[in-house]
């Protein structure tokens, strides 16, 4: 077998945070929520959140993705004038996280992978968030970035130069696989192989070069056994 391990990431790759949407911005938007509100917002918070998150990734000082989200909160709430408290948007969309419900095919493909290989998760998270889902899977332990005090698309590799230390295998053994560019980025510059799950056909982000790409992790399963 060409790898020791495998290592997951745990978002929008074994679980669909997307289900969960409705619930977020029904408990932020309380009376006010619309479907048309809860689309512009999603799309207008991240646009708030993911430059707070590249450059907190880069940086020396470890900032949880709670305080990423309040920061993100606040600073769209200001600039749309919106009454809500960024706080409790921002534990809204930590503890929805928790209550994703897996992709239908994700716990039968790993409960068919983990006899031949043994699997982790490696996930940019902080502990309100796998609460509950983490032992659904049958992995050998969990990496979150919280625990950590770094994210998977630290330039230096950190997250993952700490879970090959953790785990004792060596760079060239271990594959992660993930839907997006911290992933592909952040196993790479550990020195480790990359699979991109492309569920929805968007493609290959910008400036990644992983080793595989899926859209399924029916097909993971052709890789590796």
């Amino acid at each position: 077998m060409q790898w020791e391990a495998v290592s997951f990431d745990l978002f929008q790759t074994l679980v669909d945070v997307d289900q969960r949407i409705p619930a977020i911005w029904r408990r932020i938007l309380q009376k006010d929520y619309t479907k048309e509100k809860a689309e512009q917002y999603g799309q207008d918070i991240m646009k708030e959140f993911f430059p707070l998150y590249c450059s907190a990734s880069e940086s020396l000082e470890f900032v949880t993705l709670e305080q990423l989200y309040q920061q993100g909160f606040l600073s769209l709430f200001q600039k749309l004038h919106l009454p809500y408290d960024f706080r409790v948007a921002a534990n809204a969309i930590l503890t929805e996280h928790a209550k994703a419900p897996f992709y239908p095919e994700a716990l039968d493909a790993l409960q068919r992978l983990s006899p031949y290989i043994p699997i982790y998760l490696s996930s940019d998270a902080d502990f309100i968030m796998v609460d509950g889902l983490i032992s659904q899977v049958p992995c050998r332990k969990a990496f979150l970035s919280e625990e950590i005090r770094a994210y998977k698309r630290n330039p230096n590799g950190r997250f993952f130069q700490y879970v090959l230390s953790q785990t004792g295998i060596a760079s060239e053994k271990m594959l992660h696989v993930g839907d997006g560019a911290a992933d592909i980025l952040g196993a790479n510059r550990a020195g480790m192989q990359s699979c991109l799950i492309d569920r929805t056909g968007q493609g290959i982000p910008g400036g990644c070069r992983p080793d595989f790409v899926i859209h399924s992790l029916d097909e993971l399963l052709n890789i590796i056994m």
